[in-house]
């Protein structure tokens, strides 16, 4: 990004705006000239003007201060002079003039030196420090600073004091110190607070949000730059609200919050576009461009970044080139077009390098890092990964620290150095979810889940795969939840019975003690009656007892009552259970069943697709047959199914050879019907009609596919939309030379040129064999003559059109290109290579079409 130099430019991008605000202050100065003053208030005036212009107005503020020196010189007013001089020191140093300001600060330290005038020796030490840090000589800059503030102290200028806060902060921020840079911000802030003046507040809002994004720490980064870009639109300050706004859009874009980022840009376009500042309108492309790479539209992306590129060319801006180039590069490795991506990454390298921009050679470290771990180079790869993360570690920078461990994370894992896998991708982890990097949160945990499978631990696998996935799927089917239910019912039945059972035991205890306590009492009354003879109380006993007694037998009915329900209860449970057990048994004796007769049909229909294999393959030329004909071959014939809609065909007409290779509509079974109908076909026009012209076979075979699908009578509804793309060749031995007479039916073929060792290709015409064409289009052919020794390659679209994991085509580019690499190699070998290549790129992925591709040597 541009932070530095948009904050070196600070004062310049705010003046745009406020110009209308000074220029108030300037006409108030200006109605005060005509009027009579004193000498030393006419030099106070040309001062307060050259301050004013000097945010818009280099060449007025030179005027106005030219002017107050003159008077002052004549009146020998040292302040005015001194005040004078330090406005034009300003003037110099902001438009990088630093030989002229430095002949004045010499003038100034001399007349400082003549007079005890606080506020003149603080603006010079003030201006001192500007100089030096601009010169990039920051040691001394930071003392003149602190001797600046010495000054504004004893003079109480709070504003004063701000301001030299302020510039420390730039000061530290140049130096990618951001702890100290943020501590002179925010005793700046605490100053600008007390005061009125809204552009300082908004000023230093945004230096601390810069801070807090250059460290990662996003949430609070936010927090001021809205704090900032809230003040800006009520001054109404435009550029600055671009920077703001910009600014807002790159944070979202780092969290991954692609819409919001989105928002931001697009404001920024249109402010950039308005005022028709180039280096903006660059800037506003490029972050377009980084959002759609983000989001993988690589197209958009790479029309956004060439745009800024060619206008930061233009303009000679070479932080911006930098990192254009460095985004073009990483949208290369993405398509992993390495060669280019390198070119670009390269050129970017030596630029950061070139202007000392550390945060650019983060960049550049990263992205090549990339590039060399897809290419395998391992030790280039971590050599950059690790300057990466030492550079992102000194600079404080959370995401790219975060960034770095993730990716030499992934390094290590390919080099199956688990332990240190472990340690970076850990560390990656935990930062990226502490600043809600969402991409890398996402890429560590998936990298974890990858390590951990490997290593075996999979429940550390499962856990990151939920932290990747943020869902996790449900780890019981069907019949898990069922067979855990029925297990349930048990247990509680289980459980319920033996609470029965236990209080059943209880009673009878109880009954047993109460029995013998009754036993016992009726032997006391016994006695006690025997020996007082008191037969009222022998009675009232007698009647106590019996009360008691019925009391008991009513509670031990009661409780037989309730024994008795439970059991009913547990004996209909019981029932239940048995029931759905032999609902279960019976439900799973009927899929047995009926998975029996899928297999018995599914072995019936796999027989058939074998018998029907055969009875193709049968049809096919053997390789003894293209043998007889070719000094070497390979034949590539790799159905999608068991049987497959392409098939090549071979005849011999006098001395001239007849090869036909098709690729019919569909695959599977109707794509093999549609090969049996070409066969006999073929048969038919090259061996009965003898036609051997490449043009007048696809015509008679166009003919003939029309006329057995009714294709040219739908309306008896036994229209059929079947047909096939075919390449015919005609070849015709001459002394050390064969003549090759070639048409093709939107099919081509390649050749092989031994002496200039390159692949050479052929189309054919833009015309199907049979279906409903809009178009009349007519066949054509061609004629060309070939050495012995070169190599024919043809076959269907299969093959070029095989995608991988990524949706990306194995290409008719890249095949072109790998065969011209191995052409030189023996046909056996070259077809192990391609079904290598083939399957390698197939990976994780299933065979779209069938595939079939022939290498004939002459």
């Amino acid at each position: 990004m541009i932070n530095k130099l948009l904050l070196c430019l600070v004062g310049l991008l705010a003046c745009t705006t406020i110009q209308a605000q000074s220029l108030d202050k300037v006409d108030s100065l200006l109605a005060l000239l005509p009027k009579e003053k004193s000498p030393r208030q006419l030099v106070g005036i040309y001062n307060l003007l050259g301050k004013a212009y000097q945010s818009f107005d280099s060449t007025k503020t030179a005027f106005y201060t030219s002017k107050a020196i003159q008077i002052a010189d004549r009146i020998h007013f040292l302040e005015g002079k001194i005040d004078a001089l330090n406005c034009r020191i300003r003037n110099f140093t902001k438009k990088k003039h630093f030989a002229p300001a430095q002949v004045l600060i010499r003038q100034a330290s001399t007349l400082i030196q003549q007079t005890n005038y606080l506020q003149g020796k603080s603006d010079l030490w003030h201006n001192k420090g500007w100089w030096h840090m601009k010169k990039r000589q920051y040691a001394q800059s930071q003392t003149d600073l602190e001797k600046a503030i010495h000054f504004k102290r004893q003079l109480k200028d709070q504003e004063g004091l701000g301001n030299v806060y302020n510039t420390l902060g730039i000061l530290f921020y140049f130096q990618d110190n951001y702890p100290k840079a943020l501590e002179y911000y925010q005793q700046c802030l605490a100053i600008r607070k007390t005061l009125p003046n809204k552009k300082n507040k908004a000023s230093i809002y945004y230096n601390i949000g810069m801070i807090y994004r250059a460290q990662g720490q996003y949430d609070e980064a936010l927090k001021y730059y809205k704090y900032s870009l809230k003040l800006k639109k009520e001054i109404k300050d435009t550029l600055s609200i671009f920077k703001n706004l910009n600014d807002l859009g790159v944070i979202y874009h780092n969290q991954g919050l692609y819409p919001q980022a989105l928002e931001y840009y697009l404001q920024t376009l249109k402010i950039a576009e308005k005022r028709q500042d180039q280096n903006t309108v660059a800037l506003a492309y490029h972050n377009l461009g980084s959002v759609h790479y983000s989001q993988k539209e690589y197209n958009e992306a790479l029309d956004y970044l060439q745009k800024a590129l060619k206008i930061r060319r233009e303009i000679k801006y070479w932080p911006g080139i930098t990192s254009s180039l460095n985004s073009i590069g990483s949208i290369y490795v993405e398509r992993k077009a390495y060669t280019k991506a390198l070119i670009y990454l390269n050129e970017a390298l030596s630029l950061a390098q070139k202007i000392n921009s550390k945060r650019r050679l983060l960049w550049s470290y990263r992205s090549l890092g990339k590039v060399y771990l897809e290419l395998g180079q391992f030790q280039k790869t971590l050599s950059f990964l690790e300057k990466g993360l030492v550079l992102s570690t000194k600079l404080t920078d959370q995401k790219m620290m975060a960034s770095f461990s993730i990716s030499l994370g992934q390094a290590y894992l390919l080099l199956k150095k688990f332990s240190l896998s472990e340690q970076y991708l850990q560390k990656g982890l935990a930062l990226a979810t502490k600043i809600k990097y969402l991409k890398g949160r996402s890429l560590a945990a998936s990298y974890l889940a990858k390590l951990y499978k490997t290593t075996r631990r999979y429940q550390l696998a499962y856990d990151a795969q939920v932290v990747y996935q943020q869902t996790s799927d449900s780890l019981l089917n069907q019949k898990n939840i069922q067979k855990i239910s029925r297990l349930e019912a048990e247990y509680e039945f289980q459980k319920e019975k033996e609470v029965l059972n236990k209080t059943n035991l209880l009673q009878a205890a109880k009954l047993e003690k109460e029995q013998l306590r009754n036993h016992s009492q009726h032997t006391v009354i016994m006695l006690i009656s025997a020996l007082l003879l008191a037969m009222g109380i022998f009675a009232g006993f007698v009647y106590r007892s019996q009360r008691k007694q019925y009391r008991l037998n009513r509670k031990l009915t009661q409780q037989t009552r309730d024994l008795a329900y439970h059991q009913a209860t547990l004996e209909n449970l019981n029932e239940e259970l048995t029931q759905n057990h032999d609902e279960i048994e019976a439900q799973r004796n009927d899929l047995e069943y009926k998975n029996a007769s899928l297999l018995l049909y599914q072995k019936r229909i796999e027989q058939s697709f074998r018998s029907a294999r055969l009875i193709q393959n049968s049809l096919l030329p053997t390789k003894e047959d293209l043998e007889c004909l070719f000094a070497d071959c390979f034949v590539l014939y790799q159905p999608k199914d068991v049987v497959s809609g392409d098939f090549y065909w071979m005849n011999k007409i006098n001395k001239k050879h007849v090869l036909v290779v098709a690729d019919c509509t569909g695959h599977g079974v109707p794509g093999a019907f549609m090969t049996l109908i070409g066969t006999k076909l073929l048969d038919n026009i090259v061996k009965i009609e003898r036609v051997s012209h490449p043009v007048g076979i696809l015509k008679r075979l166009n003919h003939e596919i029309k006329l057995a699908l009714h294709q040219d009578e739908p309306h008896l509804g036994r229209f059929s939309q079947g047909g096939m793309d075919a390449a015919v060749i005609v070849l015709e031995p001459k002394e050390d030379e064969i003549q090759i007479n070639f048409a093709g039916a939107k099919s081509g073929f390649m050749h092989y040129d031994p002496d200039t060792q390159k692949i050479y290709e052929q189309r054919g015409s833009r015309k199907s064999i049979g279906g409903l064409q809009l178009k009349e289009r007519k066949f054509e052919s061609k004629v060309i003559t070939l050495k012995k020794g070169s190599i024919l390659y043809l076959g269907s679209d299969g093959l070029a059109d095989q995608n991988n994991a990524r949706k990306q085509k194995f290409g008719l580019d890249h095949l072109k290109k790998f065969l011209q690499m191995h052409a030189h190699r023996p046909m056996a070998e070259q077809k192990h290579l391609l079904e290598k290549a083939l399957n390698t790129h197939m990976k994780n992925t299933e065979q779209r079409d069938d595939i079939l591709w022939l290498g004939l040597k002459l």
